[in-house]
């Protein structure tokens, strides 16, 4: 018979998608999200989820939070207090701060201290990537030159270990001829302006103007955005499938992450699978998954960004592409993370007998 998880989100991503289809191999899962439609409808979904927790609590063998945020606080004290182990899986947002943006939950004085509770009262902390647990931080200077959770939690015992993510080279495959200096990146959120700046979609904008005989495609724009000054090399989309994804990381020859702030970033792995060269920012997981097979942006200026894509279009295209694909099979396969993940759990229910 299978053991019980109880498994809390914020919302059904595909990074939870794939967590939960790894848990399942030993778990029989339920899911509560937690989604408030509203600040108002906050306090009766925080209802709704103490009421879901008493009714399963007793039966379960673990809690597991995917990244710390409101969602996460009563699982952990529930798990504190009935003595069942709490796991966070921690993703980047929840083990940052940057006030210059209003982001990361150390920004913000009310989630910052549900998160340091959640993670006192946890059993084990998963960063999807070891810059989250503590690192220098020189991309841009508004902000703290250092991140990380144990930098804003000064003293926390409980104990961590570092789960990268895995990719489906077969889902994840190259199938196209690419179209020449063509520039690809996801960002979901566009609506809400802060976004565009911790994307770097205001960089990647800016670029597009400046080089107007390349192809910028960004997807996460809402059908109905407004654009005050659309360059006419840009192309957007809304929210699309991962098939209809899939189809444009091959129609593209390079894949931006200019981000502020990334912990490990799917998407990046996801383009690089499909045979596009990276570029990306110097933030987070991101040189360690580009390594020598792309182009990083050290500094948030948008000079330096145009210099770099101008000696990306130059390089030997090929080369790189297929570097870029054998650089994630070989570091980040697709049961990587299964590999890792279910033994750390085994061995908290297993404890817990």
């Amino acid at each position: 018979m299978k053991k019980k998880a109880l498994y809390f989100c914020a919302g059904r991503s595909s990074f939870v998608e794939n967590d939960l289809q790894i848990l399942s191999a030993e778990y029989d899962v339920k899911v509560f999200v937690f989604r408030p439609k509203s600040s108002l409808d906050t306090v009766l979904v925080y209802l709704k989820q103490f009421f879901f927790i008493i009714t399963h609590i007793f039966f379960a063998d673990i809690l597991v939070c995917f990244f710390a945020s409101h969602h996460s606080l009563l699982p952990a004290f529930f798990g504190k207090l009935f003595g069942k182990p709490v796991v966070i899986v921690m993703g980047g947002t929840d083990c940052v701060s940057f006030p210059s943006i209003g982001y990361g939950n150390f920004s913000k004085r009310g989630l910052s201290i549900v998160t340091k509770l959640t993670y006192r009262w946890a059993s084990l902390l998963l960063p999807v990537h070891k810059s989250l647990v503590e690192s220098d931080y020189t991309y841009q200077d508004n902000d703290f030159n250092k991140q990380g959770f144990l930098y804003f939690c000064p003293g926390l015992k409980t104990p961590y270990q570092v789960v990268n993510f895995g990719f489906d080279s077969e889902k994840w495959s190259t199938a196209s001829q690419k179209i020449p200096d063509s520039f690809i990146t996801v960002a979901a959120g566009l609506e809400n302006p802060y976004r565009l700046k911790l994307k770097g979609i205001d960089l990647i904008l800016d670029a597009a103007k400046a080089m107007p005989n390349a192809s910028f495609t960004v997807i996460g724009f809402p059908d109905d955005y407004k654009f005050k000054d659309k360059p006419k090399n840009l192309i957007t989309y809304p929210h699309i499938s991962n098939d209809e994804l899939k189809d444009l990381y091959n129609k593209n020859e390079y894949y931006l992450q200019v981000s502020i702030s990334e912990g490990f970033p799917n998407a990046i792995c996801e383009a690089m699978m499909c045979g596009c060269i990276p570029i990306g920012s110097n933030v987070g997981g991101i040189p360690d998954i580009i390594d020598s097979t792309g182009f990083i942006l050290y500094k948030r200026d948008i000079e330096e960004f145009k210099k770099l894509l101008k000696q990306a279009i130059s390089c030997d295209k090929q080369t790189y592409s297929a570097k870029a694909r054998q650089r994630i099979i070989s570091n980040y396969p697709k049961d990587l993370r299964k590999n890792q993940l279910l033994p750390l759990l085994r061995k908290l229910t297993d404890k817990n007998l």
